[in-house]
């Protein structure tokens, strides 16, 4: 199963790893006012301020903090996953990004979202990325359908460190994927996680499926 990336991130040669995947849990000992103080990522606005979006082929429904871009991505090859990703990026470098996608063969049900996980770390790999961990993989659901969240955080080739929120939900016979993504000097990275965090608490709790 193909995995997707929004925030202009995708086609970087800079997302990628080579530390084995880990799945334990890390807690960040930054308090949320440190970290939106030393992050340089704002509170997120109250939901009732973002922008609901709803997916005219699909009939799925989300907020995100701003006018979303929209982008239609042609599968390749049979193998890369065609879909429609809609997008906002922010100042503060990072952004917001919500996808659908389909790819041929693809099992959107929970067996086969067990290692999208898995998948996004080669993904990142095979673009140079290093010191890949995944942690705080979790099973769901929404409104009925298969989901798995969990978080990624790598090394960049510039030396920055990248951090993904990602919930993927099974569609039927499509996925659909809700990234938060971030960027911060090492030094940085804890800070920027719990900054991030409420923004994709707020992104996820915001999806409605018929």
């Amino acid at each position: 199963m193909a995995v997707t990336a929004g925030c202009g991130t995708e086609e970087a040669p800079d997302n990628a790893a080579s530390t084995p995947t880990t799945t334990a849990s890390t807690t960040a000992s930054t308090t949320p006012a440190a970290a939106l103080a030393s992050s340089g990522i704002p509170a997120p606005p109250p939901i009732d301020e973002w922008t609901v979006t709803t997916d005219s082929d699909t009939g799925v429904s989300f907020a995100l903090p701003g006018e979303p871009k929209r982008q239609e991505r042609p599968g390749v090859d049979g193998v890369t996953a065609a879909g429609t990703v809609y997008q906002v990026e922010l100042d503060g470098g990072f952004g917001l990004a919500v996808s659908f996608s389909s790819a041929p063969g693809a099992e959107y049900s929970a067996a086969g979202l067990a290692d999208i996980a898995d998948q996004f770390v080669d993904q990142f790999h095979a673009a140079g990325a290093k010191d890949v961990q995944v942690v705080d993989r979790v099973p769901s659901e929404v409104d009925g359908h298969p989901a798995l969240d969990f978080r990624v955080s790598f090394t960049a080739g510039t030396g920055g460190r990248s951090v993904w929120f990602v919930r993927y939900v099974g569609n039927g016979s499509e996925a659909v994927q809700l990234q938060s993504i971030a960027f911060a000097e090492p030094a940085e990275e804890a800070a920027v996680t719990e900054a991030l965090r409420p923004y994709h608490q707020q992104l996820i709790g915001s999806l409605s499926m018929p």
